[in-house]
């Protein structure tokens, strides 16, 4: 499903007739070199080392944190895994990475009522399929567009297209709430 939607969304990158043929192939690019993380990570994180104790709430918090805190700092100084995941396989959410460049549909947004392979495709394409191009969209909206097809900050739009795209009745701005402030995000349409 998620390839057919990425196939899709390349005819629809194709087509754009504001954008330039060079940001049609940074698009292309990108879109291709786009990981799909699904289900659950290849490498699955061991907290076998965090002792938890029954009914020990803040000591259990206190101990989840610090194993949670050296886990990071361990990373310092070490090739990025690109294979890590910022979600929980039972988590009911999904997410784009743009330093990463991947998608990201943990399995607990694959369960029904969300995702069911045993119903026909159209509810299936209705509710994951939906989601999927929604978090593929991410990465070319005015944030994901500020990162490459390898996730480095570096916006590949020529300031042309980025100009036509403010200005065209193709580009739809929402607005959406983040935790800290109100920011515009857009989405490409056609």
């Amino acid at each position: 499903m998620t390839r057919r939607i990425e196939d899709a969304m390349a005819l629809r990158v194709q087509q754009l007739d504001w954008m330039s043929p060079e940001t049609k192939q940074q698009a292309l690019a990108k879109l291709h070199a786009i990981r799909n993380k699904i289900g659950y990570p290849d490498n699955w994180r061991d907290y076998s080392s965090v002792k938890i104790v029954p009914n020990d709430f803040y000591g259990n918090n206190l101990r989840a944190t610090e194993f949670e805190t050296h886990r990071e700092l361990n990373k310092v100084g070490k090739p990025v895994d690109r294979g890590e995941w910022g979600m929980t396989p039972p988590t009911v959410n999904a997410y784009f990475d743009p330093q990463m460049n991947d998608i990201n549909f943990p399995a607990g947004v694959l369960q029904p009522p969300l995702y069911d392979a045993k119903l026909d495709d159209a509810p299936n394409y209705g509710n994951t399929g939906s989601t999927i191009g929604h978090e593929l969209t991410h990465g070319f909206d005015d944030e994901g567009r500020q990162f490459d097809a390898k996730g480095n900050l570096k916006d590949w739009w020529t300031k042309e297209d980025a100009d036509q795209f403010v200005n065209t009745p193709t580009a739809s701005w929402t607005s959406m709430r983040s935790t800290s402030s109100l920011t515009m995000s857009t989405s490409i349409r056609s």
